[in-house]
């Protein structure tokens, strides 16, 4: 019986990290302008349509917060971020993907959200270095997926650490 359990632990742990690296390589995939992006899958909680929200002067790219369940969480636009031109996607609508960015929740604007993809690991790349600066440690990782380039970012680095602090404050005391 014991040698049994075993055999199943054993089994049971294989099955799990072959779960996890699946899991680990699952990406949202969105639109902002022209380009794509991804975020991973495990740091989405759910995506919103545009609904209400009420405008608060927070950061430049914070447009205000929205209500979510019994809570206020603030809409942070990707398309002013990543997108200074302004160039949008024809016909897009904006949808917000919820996600956890340090110990906040942040409704992520988009122009479009794609759907999920399993990126295989060799078609994603480490961001070159040339492309690393303070203002750009939102970039996580490169993905190439049938010649066109996708930009997977890091949800915890989306803001600055001022800009974040900000938010927080704002979150508090509204």
């Amino acid at each position: 019986m014991d040698k049994y359990q075993k055999i199943n632990k054993r089994q049971w742990g294989k099955r799990m990290n072959q779960r996890d690296k699946k899991i680990q390589n699952k990406y949202l995939l969105f639109r902002i302008g022209q380009e794509k992006f991804g975020i991973d899958i495990m740091a989405v909680k759910e995506i919103e349509e545009k609904n209400h929200f009420e405008e608060m002067a927070i950061s430049p790219y914070c447009k205000g917060v929205m209500c979510l369940g019994d809570g206020k969480v603030p809409i942070y636009s990707l398309n002013h971020k990543l997108n200074p031109k302004g160039v949008e996607k024809e016909g897009a609508k904006k949808q917000r993907i919820i996600t956890r960015s340090k110990d906040l929740l942040l409704a992520l604007e988009v122009d479009e959200v794609l759907g999920v993809e399993e990126i295989a690991e060799r078609d994603i790349y480490n961001t070159p270095s040339l492309l690393k600066t303070r203002s750009t440690r939102y970039l996580k990782l490169l993905a190439n997926i049938e010649d066109e380039l996708i930009l997977l970012l890091d949800e915890n680095n989306i803001s600055d650490e001022q800009e974040y602090e900000d938010i927080k404050n704002a979150i508090k005391k509204g």
